[in-house]
């Protein structure tokens, strides 16, 4: 199962494992960028709650695309446990939707085009908030200012915003999208199975 939350904040990241937690269902496991390995032990603390991190772009490194996809895959063989990553692949600056980045749903739709899983499904989320926490730092961003890097220090600053209201959250589960019905008879499995992946 493919979890995929819209990215306005980094409040997605937990709110979508604290539905699943509320409601009993598995918590997901979550592709994060690899810029959050330097937030010490927080990174460690992300870890352990089921996210593995990743390179923002992979480019021409053949190897890391390579170990990447058997990683993800795994995952998804094993189905303990629904995979979580953002289409967008980065927060949106402006609250509106950004252009999808589409390697990580490649990789995961690839085991139902060779075969080796009989279905896939694809739950979209719509996560939207009255404020969010970066408003001040988005505002800056958009004027110009560069994104400051992630760092403990950062965070340990940022808990006042905590003291503040930011409204409500709108959390809005979509129905579950089967790609088998998606499909249908369109697509011939036979035929990616022959092909190489990487050519």
């Amino acid at each position: 199962m493919l979890l995929m939350p819209t990215h306005r904040s980094y409040m997605d990241f937990l709110l979508t494992s604290y539905v699943c937690y509320q409601f009993n269902l598995p918590l997901p496991v979550i592709a994060a960028g690899l810029d959050f390995l330097g937030l010490q032990f927080l990174s460690k603390l992300l870890r352990n709650s089921g996210a593995f991190f990743i390179r923002r772009s992979f480019g021409e490194d053949r190897l890391y695309w390579a170990v990447f996809t058997e990683y993800v895959q795994s995952l998804l063989l094993g189905g303990e446990a629904p995979l979580e990553f953002f289409l967008e692949g980065t927060r949106s600056r402006t609250a509106k939707s950004l252009n999808p980045k589409l390697g990580l749903l490649q990789t995961s739709l690839e085991l139902y085009f060779t075969g080796q899983v009989p279905d896939v499904t694809i739950v979209p989320i719509a996560i939207s908030y009255d404020r969010t926490l970066e408003e001040t730092l988005y505002a800056y961003e958009l004027l110009g200012i560069p994104k400051p890097k992630e760092s403990t220090s950062g965070l340990m600053k940022a808990r006042s915003l905590l003291n503040d209201n930011f409204g409500s959250v709108y959390f809005n589960i979509i129905d579950p999208m089967s790609v088998q019905e998606f499909c249908g008879n369109a697509v011939d499995r036979s035929l990616h199975s022959l092909e190489p992946r990487l050519a």
